[in-house]
């Protein structure tokens, strides 16, 4: 029975957060995610979903709540930049919950340079596979 609970427990927690790996904790406590599984390349750019959950609770500029969000972020591997297109967040940890906003930023694209040593820089050379 003790081997159920815990196969039963392994799914459960597995399923909901398989995709998203580790990447970073900031200085605040805010824990990062990436899902390698949603890497899509088309020439020099890649795209991918990185997601934040809050140590206790964020705020926007706005003063919105919300405990977590996930950004899909676009990178250029050949000029080593990125640029967030769209970023929803949630009032639950982990992206569950419900949303309480969406940012499109698709028509509005602010290209940043990837600083060295960053959390940028680590999800840039994973989504375009560098190696240094």
């Amino acid at each position: 029975m003790k081997n159920i609970y815990l196969l039963l427990t392994y799914l459960i927690c597995t399923n909901s957060w398989a995709d998203w790996e580790f990447s970073n904790i900031s200085p605040r406590g805010d824990t990062f995610y990436i899902d390698r599984n949603t890497i899509r390349r088309e020439g020099d750019f890649v795209k991918m979903w990185t997601m934040k959950s809050c140590k206790g609770i964020c705020s926007t500029q706005a003063k919105k709540i919300f405990s977590s969000d996930k950004t899909f972020v676009i990178f250029n591997c050949k000029n080593e930049t990125s640029a967030v297109l769209s970023i929803t967040q949630y009032d639950g940890q982990m992206g569950t919950g419900n949303s309480v906003g969406t940012i499109n930023l698709q028509n509005n694209i602010q290209w940043e340079p990837i600083i060295p040593e960053s959390l940028s820089e680590y999800e840039w050379k994973i989504a375009c596979g560098v190696n240094r």
